[in-house]
């Protein structure tokens, strides 16, 4: 089972991750033109924050046994991804959606093996991550699907996003 510190570094993780991600979607939502333009290097700080915030709880549960490894992936992959939105911000715009779509992948992927992870630790409110899966993996299919849309789609997407990381943190470990 997690100690209460742990629990609690976890949780804060996931609030601060989704507060991010669901504010940056909010902006998207009300104004996708300004949003548009401006979207590479906002997500790019977005992923960037988030790449530190999966990294730091990474390094800091050294000699906890529910180390979750993902978390050094998702870091290191969200601050590779952060990098590339903020130089490169004629291509992340051209493959916008795609990029979107692959991150929503990844993450719904992440979110699975957390739900694996709770679910071994004992945790009862386990499902939470497995619903949360569910949600970014079809999230991530609209967004590949519909790459004409993906911008209007994004913003709530993306806020969608940022609130289920939070009702994660709020169910499983709050």
């Amino acid at each position: 089972m997690y100690d209460p510190a742990l629990k609690k570094t976890v949780r804060w993780t996931l609030y601060t991750t989704g507060g991010i991600v669901a504010l940056a979607g909010l902006f998207v939502a009300v104004s996708p033109m300004l949003a548009l333009m401006s979207l590479s290097s906002l997500m790019g700080i977005g992923l960037l924050v988030s790449g530190v915030n999966h990294l730091v709880p990474y390094f800091s549960m050294r000699n906890s046994e529910f180390r979750p490894k993902w978390l050094l992936v998702s870091g290191v992959l969200d601050v590779i991804f952060g990098a590339v939105f903020i130089s490169r911000l004629g291509l992340a715009i051209l493959a916008f959606s795609t990029l979107a779509g692959l991150w929503a992948i990844f993450a719904a992927c992440a979110r699975a093996y957390m739900s694996y992870v709770n679910r071994a630790a004992g945790l009862e409110k386990w499902r939470a991550s497995a619903a949360s899966c569910a949600l970014m993996a079809l999230i991530a299919l609209f967004l590949l699907a519909f790459p004409t849309m993906a911008v209007t789609f994004a913003g709530a997407a993306t806020s969608a996003a940022g609130v289920l990381i939070i009702a994660e943190g709020r169910i499983i470990y709050g």
